[in-house]
């Protein structure tokens, strides 16, 4: 590479770094922020946002290096103090070194890949100026901001100075386009000290066992990474055999007005009536696992239900012969009132009208999730025929019916729903062959973040959001990522 090629990417580098801003928003760490501490970072924020010279910069530092001070395990300090170094001169190995121990105090943190690249430009432009012997630059006061106003050079061969003159202009509003400059969230956020509560309606978990427990770690940690922007939720359950308590639930939601809501719509009658409310209230929600098409959610996210049960009638068809008994079972209380299930009821039915040359046979159920009434209900229906060989269970609760065929010589292809523990257990035994997996974990997290970003960033959110359809088996169950 020549001395000019070298010198013209370093120009590059250099206003980049110079014009990515502090105000770029750092996701905080799962811990408060003493009040204190707030004070003196919103001051930093504020003296940088509005910098007219390279003292106010320098007075920045100064401020976040007294919060680190105070708080020296708390990552965001970190993280500011390295990016107001990267606008300082000579400061860029130090800058490299603080944005370093903001990602080793947070590892997880949201924001921890375009910091890592930041890390590598940085580390980019200490190499290209210890080979190509560039000594320094100038910082200029403009009236928008701080801006590098030229770069000096040193000319080995002829030992004189050369001076490169910047055209600050075009260049500057280019680089900040293509940095993605936004608004920073935190500092507006500090400055109003304002609580933003959430409120989540879903249904009641009964034992780490459930389906439910998987979307509330997804939501618990949502909203962990996010309550340094002054995030709460107030979280509410309902039993799923008993619409009175959603009901009663999503009333206490309204006594307490809460900013935005998440919200499983396990009974569409009862949902339909409390999103009416929230819509005349102009109270934005998001849904998860399920999506009422009457109701004007912001966004939801599930797995679209129509299409798993089409999934799900396939899988099976493959390992069965022409005039099969298939067994589709609904363990439900009131199955008119579960939409999802219905959906997944209609794609595995759509499916068989396409190879309905093959005769078989669909036996449909609506059964208790009562072990008694369960276990009754499935063994008068196995008498009347002459053998099942292949069962649809059409939610997590496989777990309960795949045990009652270990009499079979030959046990019929049995698929249900999630990688919940006690699924995972036969789905290993080979009591279950396969299960249709929506990643429930993400969907509780995502949901937060979307209401987040539409209350909180004021900005525009993905209405439909639809997860993977991922089929599970015991030779790749391990591999399953979550959240």
């Amino acid at each position: 590479m020549t001395l000019k090629s070298k010198k013209n990417n370093f120009l590059v580098i250099v206003l980049t770094i110079a014009t990515v801003l502090i105000s770029s928003s750092a996701m905080l760490a799962q811990q408060e922020i003493p009040d204190k501490v707030k004070d003196i970072m919103l001051k930093g924020i504020n003296l940088v946002d509005s910098a007219k010279t390279p003292v106010d910069i320098s007075k920045a530092l100064s401020l976040f290096k007294a919060a680190a001070a105070i708080t020296p395990d708390f990552p965001d300090v970190h993280y500011y103090i390295g990016k107001t170094l990267v606008m300082l001169q000579g400061n860029t190995r130090n800058a490299v070194k603080e944005l370093k121990k903001y990602l080793l105090l947070f590892p997880d943190v949201p924001d921890k890949a375009s910091v890592m690249a930041e890390i590598r430009k940085l580390e980019q432009s200490l190499k290209i100026k210890r080979n190509s012997s560039l000594l320094g630059v100038d910082i200029a006061s403009l009236s928008d901001g701080i801006y590098v106003q030229r770069v000096f050079e040193m000319s080995i061969s002829r030992g004189d100075w050369r001076i490169q003159k910047l055209r600050v202009g075009d260049k500057i509003l280019k680089i900040i386009r293509e940095s993605d400059y936004r608004p920073n969230i935190l500092a507006s956020s500090l400055a109003s000290k304002k609580t933003i509560t959430f409120a989540s309606l879903t249904p009641r978990v009964t034992s780490n066992d459930s389906f439910w427990s998987k979307p509330q770690e997804g939501i618990e940690k949502a909203i962990n990474q996010l309550s340094p922007y002054g995030i709460r939720l107030q979280p509410h359950h309902f039993k799923m055999e008993d619409p009175e308590s959603f009901t009663k639930e999503a009333n206490k939601i309204l006594e307490s007005s809460p900013d935005g809501i998440l919200l499983a719509p396990w009974g569409k009658r009862e949902s339909l009536k409390f999103t009416q409310i929230l819509d005349q209230r102009s109270i934005p929600y998001v849904f998860i696992d399920s999506n009422l098409t009457e109701a004007n959610p912001i966004s939801f996210i599930v797995q679209d239900s129509v299409q798993s049960g089409y999934l799900a009638a396939k899988l099976l068809d493959y390992g069965i012969a022409p005039k099969s008994n298939i067994l589709m079972i609904h363990i439900t209380k009131d199955l008119q009132n579960a939409n999802h299930l219905l959906q997944r009821e209609t794609g595995f039915l759509n499916y068989f009208e396409t190879v309905n040359h093959k005769s078989h046979r669909i036996i449909k159920m609506e059964v208790s999730s009562d072990e008694i009434q369960r276990t009754t209900s499935l063994n008068t229906s196995i008498a009347r025929v002459n053998s099942i060989d292949a069962v649809f269970v059409t939610n997590s609760k496989v777990h309960l019916v795949a045990g009652m065929f270990d009499s079979y010589e030959v046990r019929p292809k049995i698929i249900g729903y999630d990688l919940i523990p006690k699924n995972t257990e036969l789905l290993l035994k080979g009591k279950i062959d396969f299960l249709l997996n929506q990643n429930p974990e993400a969907q509780g997290y995502a949901a937060i973040n979307l209401l987040f970003d539409r209350i909180v960033r004021k900005g525009k959110v993905t209405n439909a959001n639809y997860t993977a359809i991922d089929i599970i088996t015991k030779e790749n169950y391990k591999y399953h990522i979550t959240i």
